[in-house]
């Protein structure tokens, strides 16, 4: 009787330790499923980052040869601003001598 016992104990030991293996192959199989999922996700963030890191050369890139453009008009548009003042000066005192030279003549004449 005591060998009978001892034989359910040890049966009942074994069907205990065989749940938890089950459990644990179960836990492994989700585990393992989980990781591949966030494996898809990383491969995809990454696959994004490339992009993004892509597209961002490409503004940046834009954004400098703006900013040259940018500066060359400034420059272009500040000398003709200068010249356009110094054409107005001459105009103007142009409009003035001749306007003083004309009035002079008529009231000379």
């Amino acid at each position: 009787m005591l060998i009978a016992q001892s034989m359910d104990t040890v049966e009942r030991e074994f069907e205990v330790r065989d749940k938890h293996i089950a459990n644990l192959e179960a836990m492994l199989v989700k585990a393992e499923s989980d990781l591949a999922t966030a494996n898809d996700v990383i491969r995809g963030q990454r696959s994004e980052i490339v992009q993004a890191m892509s597209t961002q050369k490409t503004l940046l890139m834009q954004y400098h040869e703006s900013e040259i453009e940018s500066r060359e008009l400034h420059e272009f548009l500040q000398a003709e601003k200068y010249t356009l003042a110094g054409k107005f000066k001459f105009s103007s005192f142009s409009f003035f001598f001749l306007y003083y030279f004309n009035f002079q003549t008529l009231v000379l004449i």
